[in-house]
């Protein structure tokens, strides 16, 4: 079973860990700042995990169809960090499309590659912003699925997070480091355990799936997909 947390448990935990359970306390730091504290920290876990490397924590997509003559779409509106985007050519045969660099921007923008191989032109780039861009101008019949990450959710008083395997104790060691930095307390060990958590979450989330080590990509298999011939 998941280990789970919520926004009132955390804030427990946290006025526990920071020795401020008194209502003075409560007055001090309200539940309402305390919430921005938790939040605050909830995103750096959320950080640490996304970056573990191999392992698609959080992972979402979403869909754009293309059509008439645009070339700029819209990111869903929770868009943090893009994975991967897919060109759905014909309804069934998906192809991995590839960002073009600024300085590439024209260099993509000939007419589509002829016969079996239409579409392997398309490049992406993103925007400042929530914005994407292909190029050449995709042709009406393309679905672009994209795989991203999506940005950090605020909780709220009745959500309930995955804290996977007790990570969570960073949220609350780093809400109380918050807290008591405000007191102008020391705040040396709570560091050095936060320190810890780091290390450990680190060391361990990228490894959920313990069958196999991550590989290098396989650029050959994509090779013969695309060009079964060879």
């Amino acid at each position: 079973m998941a280990r789970t947390f919520t926004l009132p448990s955390l804030r427990t935990q946290v006025r526990q860990r920071a020795d401020m359970q008194s209502v003075a306390y409560s007055l001090f730091i309200t539940d309402s700042e305390l919430s921005t504290y938790i939040n605050q920290s909830y995103c750096e876990l959320y950080d640490l995990l996304i970056t573990s490397g191999g392992q698609e924590y959080y992972l979402s997509q979403a869909v754009i169809p293309t059509g008439g003559n645009v070339d700029i779409y819209d990111l869903p509106n929770d868009f943090y960090r893009l994975l991967g985007v897919d060109a759905n050519l014909n309804g069934n045969q998906a192809v991995t499309l590839k960002p073009f660099n600024f300085n590439e921007r024209n260099l993509y923008k000939s007419a589509y590659a002829g016969g079996w191989g239409t579409g392997y032109n398309l490049r992406y780039r993103i925007h400042g912003g929530l914005r994407i861009q292909f190029i050449p101008i995709p042709i009406s019949n393309i679905t672009m699925t994209l795989w991203y990450i999506p940005a950090c959710p605020v909780l709220g008083e009745t959500d309930t997070a995955d804290g996977v395997d007790g990570f969570e104790e960073l949220l609350v060691v780093d809400a109380a480091i918050k807290c008591l930095q405000k007191e102008e307390s020391d705040v040396s060990v709570l560091m050095a355990r936060k320190a810890e958590l780091v290390a450990r979450i680190s060391a361990m989330s990228p490894y959920r799936d313990a069958s196999a080590a991550e590989r290098v990509r396989d650029v050959d298999v994509e090779l013969l997909t695309a060009w079964p011939w060879l």
